[in-house]
């Protein structure tokens, strides 16, 4: 982990920097456009130019610099990514050739393959999403304390409603993986028939074949898009509960918020702050469950990567290093 560390601060680092300026930036737009609405409440007849150009001014700002930030975060992320995924598998076959008869017992050729597509790719998909980790929790904090400031005790109604929707999306988003893994089967088979429809194309064609051949195939895809289907609806529904949930707290929010005191008048300016505020709280709430699991998908990657790397090696190659380098101190010598 230092090593990989060491390897990413460069480009990490900076991309933690234009996360942190995003969050900040979320969170500065929605008091931006409350500032300007309420200028347009208190003075509705009357030109608002003077007073109104800096909150307009301040939310063409926010929007620039939060495209600019979220950009060069996925850019630095990216970066990092790619530069862990290849200096892990160029460490990976570097181990595999200086590995022993020990270290290569109980090794198997899946498994080689395995570290280099899967857990790489885990790393790599970690590392895109790393910064979620401190980020979500602080923009949840920062918007949770700008909906009390707004609408007062009658957030919380909302808050709850939108935390008692991560259940039912953790559920549909586990069913959805259970179904891509019996879609992944199902996708695997269809490869395989057509591999070898492909490298057999002579002997097909010679004893006809290809009617056989396709009859497989055709049932193969037909059998995986039952399960292409069922995948598809599943998103479906997952983006469904992710545009309803602010909808949904908002409606309990602005409900609880007059109803709890006859005097309280709901205006545009609250309404709007608070739809964007939960819009902006939406993302962390939803994703917290995924990005966990991702979280544990890298660190069990990096534990199965440590495992192959404590195999035994040979010190063959340090002695033919120190041979090579003793052959050309005497070469110069001799020179």
């Amino acid at each position: 982990m230092k090593v990989l560390w060491y390897i990413s601060k460069p480009t990490y680092l900076p991309a933690g920097f234009f996360q942190l300026v995003t969050v900040l930036v979320q969170a500065l737009t929605p008091i931006a456009l409350q500032r300007l609405l309420n200028l347009f409440e208190q003075n509705p007849n009357t030109a608002i130019v003077s007073q109104g150009l800096g909150p307009a001014i301040a939310l063409f700002i926010c929007s620039i610099v939060d495209g600019i930030a979220q950009e060069r975060q996925k850019f630095l992320s990216f970066q990092s990514g790619i530069t862990i995924r290849a200096a892990v598998i160029g460490s990976i076959y570097h181990h595999m050739l200086q590995l022993s008869s020990k270290g290569k017992s109980n090794l198997l050729a899946g498994e080689m393959t395995n570290l280099v597509a899967i857990d790489c790719q885990k790393l790599f998909e970690v590392c895109q999403e790393g910064h979620l980790v401190w980020s979500c929790p602080l923009s949840m904090i920062i918007v949770t304390i700008l909906l009390l400031l707004t609408m007062g005790p009658a957030t919380l109604v909302g808050m709850a409603s939108m935390f008692l929707m991560v259940p039912a999306v953790r559920a549909v988003v586990t069913r959805m993986m259970v179904i891509r893994r019996k879609r992944a089967a199902h996708t695997d088979q269809r490869v395989e028939v057509t591999t070898a429809m492909l490298q057999a194309i002579r002997f097909c064609k010679l004893n006809h074949y290809e009617e056989k051949f396709l009859k497989r195939v055709n049932d193969a895809r037909k059998e995986e898009l039952i399960w292409v289907r069922k995948e598809l609806g599943m998103i479906g529904w997952t983006m469904t509960m992710t545009v309803l949930t602010p909808v949904i707290a908002c409606t309990f929010t602005f409900i609880t918020y007059v109803f709890i005191n006859g005097g309280n008048v709901l205006t545009s300016a609250d309404a709007f702050t608070t739809l964007l505020l939960f819009s902006v709280l939406r993302f962390p709430i939803n994703y917290v469950g995924k990005l966990i699991s991702k979280a544990a998908q890298g660190i069990e990657a990096c534990q199965r990567i440590a495992d192959f790397f404590d195999r035994d090696i040979t010190e063959e190659d340090e002695s033919n290093d120190t041979n090579i380098n003793e052959r050309k101190s005497s070469e110069s010598h001799d020179e």
